[in-house]
């Protein structure tokens, strides 16, 4: 269920779906729906059924709160042999105050830990279903998933003058980007050795993807001693900031990597890289290249000949 969920919020995604937008109160309830209609397409001719929305959240009844009898879940599948999937879902909207912040934005992740515990109630099996004698499922049978989406932070600063993102930090204030971290919850570490090349300056590479869609995460480089040399650092996400919207060649909010940097630790030199709307020469972003785009850039002769320009 796992992938299907993936690929339900991917097809929202590539829908160009945005939820709260006439009203950021409404976004959660607009991104349940949606993701639970999804779900509901997507699997039911296979005989799973969903609640979700409004008075249609599943209740279940539990001793396991001092102050709470019942609790209610977001969107709940069944399936007769294959089990129940409950998901939680958490879709805050950035404010347009306070400098793009939520209204509250400690609220976030203490209500992501609130949808947490409710999965946790369920998978202790200190829940039932209201009305219903049927226990939960089997704990093997029991899949659940906690959703938290918002824009704010914004990883892409559209409606700053040429995309430029603030910097701090150095002598003067102008070494690292501001930037904003989540928690991933599972990664692949991989380590790569070089072979066949004795004056190597990496002795190793060890690099971390997301699980969750593949993405390179980081990546830290080792020099001959086995001592950490460099360590490289992406960001990316979707180029929608308020009002300033950056859209693909199918319309809609294109989503692309917007910085890199690489922070030589054994000499503090930092390099960057950002994904800006402009540079020198006169080049724009776009996601649209007609012509023959090797030729035009990717051959030594062209990079030496933009590189001059």
């Amino acid at each position: 269920m796992y992938q299907t969920i993936m690929d339900a919020m991917q097809a929202l995604a590539e829908a160009g779906s945005i939820f709260g937008l006439v009203n950021p109160q409404k976004g959660e309830s607009e991104f349940q729906l949606a993701l639970g209609g999804k779900l509901q397409e997507m699997t039911e001719s296979d005989g799973w059924t969903w609640r979700y929305g409004g008075d249609k959240e599943e209740p279940f009844e539990t001793a396991a709160l001092p102050n709470e009898k019942r609790i209610k879940v977001d969107i709940v599948g069944r399936h007769p042999d294959k089990g129940m999937v409950a998901i939680e879902l958490k879709y805050v909207k950035a404010s347009t105050r306070r400098g793009g912040a939520p209204n509250d934005p400690p609220a976030f992740p203490y209500d992501i830990a609130k949808d947490c515990l409710r999965l946790d109630l369920l998978r202790a099996g200190h829940c039932k279903p209201v009305g219903k004698p049927v226990p939960l499922p089997i704990p093997e049978n029991l899949q659940t998933y906690a959703i938290a989406m918002t824009d704010w932070p914004n990883y892409w600063q559209g409606s700053k003058p040429n995309w430029e993102k603030n910097r701090h930090g150095g002598g003067k204030g102008k070494t690292f980007i501001d930037t904003y971290m989540e928690l991933i919850p599972e990664v692949i570490v991989l380590e790569a050795e070089p072979t066949g090349y004795p004056r190597a300056p990496v002795s190793k590479k060890r690099v971390w993807i997301d699980v969750r869609n593949n993405m390179y995460v980081a990546s830290v480089t080792y020099d001959r001693r086995g001592e950490v040399w460099k360590s490289f650092e992406t960001g990316s996400g979707q180029f929608v900031d308020g009002a300033a919207v950056f859209k693909d060649t199918s319309g809609h909010p294109a989503w692309s990597w917007t910085y890199v940097m690489v922070h030589d630790i054994q000499s503090n030199r930092m390099s960057i890289l950002s994904h800006v709307h402009q540079v020198t020469g006169g080049w724009t972003t776009t996601f649209k290249m007609d012509g023959d785009v090797i030729n035009k850039f990717l051959t030594a002769q062209a990079m030496q000949r933009l590189g001059s320009a």
